[in-house]
């Protein structure tokens, strides 16, 4: 392989990982939101 072939690949590499990482993160602010919004119509019993 040529230096512009692996440089082509760890850049498609890090392409796929950062879109990863978006989707994990709206996946997980959504989960947060989700959350939020149960806790504040939980009720607490004493």
């Amino acid at each position: 392989m040529t230096i512009r072939t692996k440089m082509l690949i760890a850049f498609g590499v890090t392409l796929v990982l950062i879109v990863v990482a978006m989707l994990a993160e709206q996946i997980a602010v959504a989960k947060n939101e989700r959350q939020l919004e149960a806790s504040q119509t939980r009720y607490l019993s004493y």
